[in-house]
């Protein structure tokens, strides 16, 4: 059984909003996890998708 992330719990921009910073620390690293995810399996470029300049 998966636990559900903070991404899915997330359905508008309000859901951002109410999180603390702690919380949006996290689900920075989700995103960042599965953005690194989806690239290793689907190839592509990733910098652009972390803010890298």
């Amino acid at each position: 059984m998966r636990i559900m992330g903070l991404l899915e719990q997330i359905n508008q921009p309000s859901g951002l909003r109410a999180l603390s910073i702690d919380q949006l620390e996290a689900l920075a690293k989700e995103i960042r996890e599965r953005i690194f995810t989806a690239v290793s399996q689907n190839g592509g470029h990733l910098a652009s998708n972390l803010g890298c300049g």
